[in-house]
């Protein structure tokens, strides 16, 4: 294992932190979709810990998919959290990134995007 892999796996530990505090308190509209944003991120660390490690070697091309399509769910997760933090309404936009998200990922399990 090298360092490039120790860091995701950090991150990942950092946020299963955060989500267990989270989930200590009650849960208002701002903490779900953080919790939100904590899982989409976590999973793309845990992937990019995977890929780094190599722990799959026969499998990279489908891990790094995986990260890919996990970096634009992060994005988009992130942007719904920052109106949730601001209280405002999620928005056409957010909602049009979630759906955004069907033919990204259906173009990079297809090989399409790189």
């Amino acid at each position: 294992m090298n360092i490039y892999a120790v860091i995701p796996l950090l991150s990942v530990i950092a946020y299963l932190v955060l989500l267990v505090f989270i989930l200590s308190r009650p849960l208002a509209r701002v903490h779900k979709v953080f919790i939100l944003y904590l899982a989409a991120s976590m999973l793309w660390s845990f992937t990019s810990f995977t890929l780094h490690a190599d722990l799959f070697p026969g499998q990279t091309v489908v891990w790094n998919r995986a990260l890919i399509v996990l970096g634009a769910v992060s994005i988009v997760v992130y942007y719904h959290f920052i109106r949730a933090f601001f209280n405002k309404p999620a928005g056409i936009w957010a909602y049009l990134g979630y759906a955004s998200l069907i033919p990204v990922t259906i173009f990079i399990s297809q090989g399409y995007i790189l």
